[in-house]
C-alpha cells in the first residue's frame, strides 16, 4: 500500500519534467567557429593572447568568439553555465593596460551578461603586475519562437605609454547548456526513479 501510494503522489511529477535538453561543449568544437586568439579544449573553451608596445600612444583590440545554439520543439528557456578562471600578468613603465572579458547569453530578444571582470594597471613610473581568479556563472535566458539562442565570449586588450606589455589567459571549463520546457522524461530517468521505490 505505501509503495502504491509513493507512486500515485510522483506520477504527474515524474512524466512530466522540466529539463529536456543538454548539450555538453565537448560536443562543440566541429560546429565552432573559432576567432584569433580562441581555442577549443576538452569540457570548453581557452583564450591566450600578448601584446606589447613601445612608446606607443595606445593599442586596444577585440577578441570574440560566438557559438549559435538550436533548441527542440517543446524548449521555452535556456540555462547556461561554466566555470571560468583568468590569469593576467603584464608590466607598464609610464602608462597602462587594461583587459575586460564578457559572456553573454543571447536569444536575439535580449541578453544576459553572466561574467564580465575589468583589470587595469597604470603608473608614472614601472609596474609589474599578476592577477587570477576563477568562479562558477550561470545564467538563464527566454528563448523566441524561432528556438534559438547563441553565447558571445569577448576578450578586449589595451595599452599605452613608453614601455607596457599584457598577457591574458582565459579558460572556460565544464560548459553545459539545458532548454527548459514542459516535456515527457526519458526512459531511463523514470526507470532510476522506480528503482528508488
Amino acid at each position: 500500500m505505501r509503495k502504491l501510494f509513493i507512486l500515485i503522489l510522483l506520477g504527474p511529477a515524474v512524466l512530466w519534467g522540466d529539463a529536456v535538453w543538454e548539450y555538453p561543449f565537448t560536443e562543440l568544437n566541429a560546429q565552432w567557429n573559432y576567432g584569433s586568439g580562441w581555442t577549443g579544449v576538452a569540457g570548453g573553451l581557452e583564450f591566450e593572447k600578448s601584446m606589447y608596445g613601445k612608446c606607443d600612444p595606445g593599442d586596444d583590440a577585440d577578441f570574440q568568439t560566438t557559438v549559435f545554439l538550436d533548441f527542440p520543439a517543446g524548449c521555452d528557456s535556456m540555462t547556461v553555465s561554466m566555470g571560468t578562471g583568468f590569469l593576467h600578468t603584464g608590466y607598464t613603465m609610464d602608462g597602462g593596460v587594461n583587459v575586460s572579458m564578457i559572456i553573454q547569453v543571447d536569444p536575439f530578444t535580449s541578453d544576459v551578461v553572466i561574467f564580465n571582470e575589468y583589470d587595469n594597471h597604470s603608473s608614472p613610473g614601472y609596474v609589474s603586475f599578476n592577477v587570477s581568479d576563477s568562479t562558477d556563472v550561470s545564467g538563464t535566458v527566454t528563448l523566441t519562437s524561432a528556438l534559438e539562442g547563441r553565447i558571445l565570449f569577448r576578450a578586449s586588450m589595451s595599452g599605452y605609454g613608453y614601455m607596457w606589455a599584457t598577457d591574458l589567459h582565459w579558460t572556460m571549463w565544464d560548459m553545459t547548456v539545458t532548454g527548459h520546457g514542459v516535456t515527457r522524461l526519458e526512459r531511463d530517468t523514470w526507470g532510476s526513479i522506480k528503482t528508488l521505490l
